[in-house]
């Protein structure tokens, strides 16, 4: 009895996916026809189809019947996009071998039997559904208020079952396909401007887009059915023209294409056609009709026929305009060959190849090379320039095409006959859209004037120097007059105190040889007279006596000492003026240099605000030297004025504490080199000089002293009585903080 109502039910089934056209409805209907009859309270159909991101096969169900009192799925997310491999790993298999599944759920694997019993399935028979013999899905039910053992005949009713839901499923496709395929060509047709029409073996219409339509004067595509080209808007006569051409199309089998014809509108204007008339086949190859598209190329024939009148037009006014420009052309080549130097356009690629897209005929002169050799091989422009040049050339080429400021660059060029030009060039750079760079410039023969300006600057230059050793020239006499002068004036004070002294000095001996025999014969009185009267006695009381006669003596030694430090001084100006001598002589460099210290006596003594400067004498044993006495001694008198000077500020910024423990000094040494050579060396142990100022030492009026406290001619007169007078060497070891020495350096014998 079950099975006959099973096998009805499979009936009926068939008979709502025939008769009831609306798909979404006969599937639910055969579903809940199906469930009427077998032994399920719940019955579902899920569709195959691979995940949208993954592309892993996934199930997603689709339609579900439920008996009353059974939660629906069909809204559960859970069952949308869901794994084979994740829950069911064997069921895709056996479904693609054709095999139905079916058991209690209990006796399913852990993993399949915990999602089954979220829905409260206890039995199920799940069977495939296949669609052209591809599994597309299947079908399932489900037993949820007691467990049913499915038995094969329920089995392979629902099999069938599920094979007719596939045959209703893949019809469905297939005509929703062929709609949307029909839908699509009509869309596609009526979307395109042109006019299709397309008829039958006997001339008749069968169809035409939107556009045919409402140039026939049609509301619709649908009523050119059935009608003839007599039934068109056209004329008797445009009728046959047309009608002959699709006779001669079907009848030949061959399409016919771009056919210019007229055709009389609906609205009654003519109109120029374009026309394709292309024969019908069917699957066998036999013409069933003929399809034709036809433009409208009015507005074109209507813009050919004017565009040929702006052509005539444009025709003589390029005529005109060619032979304008070819005038111009003409007077600019002239130009630029008469232009002195070279107009050139020169283009750097961003793979650094270079050419020369137009050079004038000027390269002949400037280069020495044919414009067209050029042009074929841009480096001939660079090979010659000398070898000096290059680097700064360079450098201004890569700062122009960095910067795109305009080059400016001059060298000098050899010609294979071994001449050399001086050349310029001047352009300026443009950025091309390629990120390439070209320069519009010239190079122009200034040889000329580069020798002018050479010329200029060697002129320049030479007053420049000769204006500087004048300047230098006068200073310098001006200094030695006052040296002279000086020399002069310190020989008459010498020689006017020489005298005096010599004279005082002369009578101190016999002085003290008085005083002492007085003083003797007054310690006879008092010897012999031991008891004076009242009023000799109180008189030698006030008197002192016995004090006068100790500091009588004292007085007398102090006065010798005086007079012998005054004739040492006298002696010392003499000897640093030296006019009693002769110009150039041999002299002891020792005494020159004792004679300097004593006049500077004053300025290396202890002050308020510092000890004294203490000189250090490392004197070698030195033969007479030929020189200049009182001009080396002016050398003396200036460098250790300088020494002193540097120790005076140096001591000025320090604390007497920091003096004391590092005092000032200066340090005089001598030495004879290989006996031909004396040597004098100065040294302070002051800040030092530093590296940029040493250089300059030796300059004329180069001074780092303020303002009216120094010439800056010391060191340079010094220099020059060194090394030009002397034949000799003058140079300075300095480093800054490092203290300063001034070695130099003379020959014995001149």
């Amino acid at each position: 009895m079950h099975m006959k109502l099973c096998k009805q039910s499979f009936l009926h089934c068939v008979i709502v996916l025939l008769t009831i056209e609306d798909y979404e409805q006969s599937i639910n209907a055969a579903l809940s026809a199906l469930g009427s009859a077998v032994i399920a309270d719940r019955i579902y159909v899920f569709e195959n189809h691979p995940h949208s991101t993954t592309g892993e096969m996934v199930m997603s169900q689709r339609w579900e019947w439920i008996a009353p009192g059974i939660i629906p799925e069909i809204d559960n997310y859970e069952l949308q996009n869901l794994s084979y491999n994740d829950y069911f790993p064997h069921w895709y298999e056996s479904f693609s071998q054709g095999k139905a599944i079916a058991g209690l759920v209990n006796d399913f694997p852990q993993k399949e039997r915990e999602i089954l019993q979220e829905q409260g399935i206890l039995s199920i028979l799940v069977t495939p559904i296949e669609i052209k013999g591809k599994l597309w899905g299947f079908i399932g039910f489900d037993n949820c208020h007691s467990e049913h053992h499915w038995t094969n005949t329920e089995k392979s009713v629902l099999q069938a079952a599920a094979a007719t839901l596939g045959g209703a499923i893949a019809s469905h496709q297939t005509e929703k396909k062929l709609l949307e395929s029909q839908q699509f060509l009509q869309l596609l047709i009526d979307s395109i401007p042109q006019l299709i029409f397309w008829k039958d073996r006997n001339l008749v219409f069968k169809g035409c887009n939107n556009s045919a339509a409402k140039v026939a004067g049609l509301n619709s595509p649908e009523e050119i059915i059935g009608k003839t080209d007599y039934d068109m808007p056209w004329t008797v006569e445009e009728a046959n023209f047309y009608r002959g051409c699709d006779k001669r199309v079907i009848d030949s089998n061959e399409a016919e294409l771009h056919i210019i014809e007229t055709q009389k509108q609906s609205d009654g204007k003519q109109a120029w056609l374009d026309t394709n008339k292309i024969p019908l086949r069917d699957a066998k190859g036999n013409v069933i009709g003929i399809l034709a598209t036809v433009e409208d190329i009015t507005k074109r024939k209507e813009i050919e026929e004017e565009l040929k009148n702006l052509n005539e037009k444009l025709e003589v006014k390029v005529e005109a305009r060619t032979a304008q420009l070819q005038r111009t052309q003409a007077r600019l080549q002239k130009l630029t060959d008469n232009v002195p130097g070279m107009i050139y356009e020169y283009h750097l690629k961003l793979d650094g190849d270079i050419s020369f897209s137009y050079v004038s005929s000027g390269c002949r002169e400037i280069l020495g090379l044919e414009p067209e050799v050029l042009q074929q091989n841009a480096n001939l422009a660079f090979e010659n320039i000398h070898p000096e040049d290059i680097a700064t050339f360079i450098e201004k080429g890569n700062i122009s095409a960095q910067t795109l400021q305009n080059l400016e660059s001059e060298w000098r060029y050899f010609y294979p006959n071994g001449k050399q030009k001086w050349i310029k060039a001047v352009a300026k750079p443009e950025l091309q859209s390629d990120k390439s760079i070209i320069w519009y410039g010239c190079l122009i023969d200034f040889t000329q004037m580069k020798q002018v300006e050479e010329k200029f600057q060697k002129q320049t230059q030479s007053l420049k120097q000769t204006l500087q050793e004048l300047k230098y020239t006068q200073t310098q006499l001006i200094q030695t007059e006052k040296m002279s002068s000086l020399g002069q004036m310190v020989a008459g004070i010498a020689h006017e105190i020489n005298n005096p002294v010599n004279f005082i000095h002369g009578n101190i001996v016999p002085t003290c040889e008085y005083v002492q025999d007085l003083l003797g014969l007054i310690e006879l009185y008092q010897h012999y007279y031991p008891n004076p009267d009242t009023e000799i006695r109180e008189e030698i009381e006030n008197l002192e006596f016995d004090f006068i006669k100790e500091d009588l003596i004292k007085i007398l030694n102090s006065m010798k000492e005086g007079t012998t430090r005054i004739k040492e001084i006298v002696l010392s100006l003499r000897n640093f003026s030296r006019l009693d001598e002769a110009e150039f002589k041999k002299v002891d460099i020792h005494s020159g240099i004792d004679s300097t210290l004593m006049i500077l006596h004053n300025r290396l003594k202890a002050k308020s605000t510092h000890p004294e400067i203490k000189i250090i004498k490392e004197y070698a044993n030195l033969p007479l030297t030929e020189c200049y006495p009182g001009q080396l001694n002016q050398v003396f008198m200036n460098i250790l004025a300088n020494a002193i000077d540097a120790l005076d500020e140096y001591n000025s910024k320090r604390t007497i504490e920091e003096i004391k423990l590092n005092p000032s000094y200066i340090k005089i040494a001598t030495e004879l080199i290989r006996n031909k050579y004396v040597r004098i060396s100065i040294y302070d142990n002051g800040v030092g000089i530093p590296k940029k100022i040493k250089s300059k030492l030796f300059d004329p009026f180069f001074t780092t002293k303020e303002v009216g406290k120094g010439t800056g001619l010391g060191l340079s007169i010094s220099y020059q009585i060194i090394v030009e007078k002397h034949r000799g060497k003058l140079h300075c070891n300095s480093e800054s903080g490092s203290g300063t020495e001034f070695v130099i350096e003379i020959p014995v014998i001149q």
